[in-house]
């Protein structure tokens, strides 16, 4: 896995999360939600597809971070293991 020339620095702690994370191990970040579609967040989406189940995205509105700039949303997924297979939950892996 590597980033080349435009990434953006949330992408480096999810990936980096997600490795430290134990087979099994959950992560719960609070992001923007251009991760679900935006063509820099390609090989993150990608990423996440093939080593985690996504177990959830709520997407948050603007009463609840009050004068956001940016939409935001609650990513949660778990590590895939030996034992937990995919889910085939996924964000769109390919650009819009």
């Amino acid at each position: 896995f590597q980033f080349k020339n435009n990434f953006n620095i949330y992408s480096l702690f999810i990936f980096k999360s997600i490795q430290l994370l134990k087979p099994n191990g959950k992560l719960i970040f609070v992001i923007p939600t251009s991760l679900l579609s935006g063509k820099y967040f390609e090989k993150i989406r990608s990423y996440i597809h093939d080593n985690c189940n996504i177990d959830d995205i709520i997407i948050l509105g603007s009463k609840d971070f009050e004068d956001a700039l940016q939409s935001t949303m609650i990513l949660k997924i778990t590590k895939l293991s030996e034992t937990l297979k995919s889910n085939d939950n996924f964000v769109n892996v390919f650009p819009s």
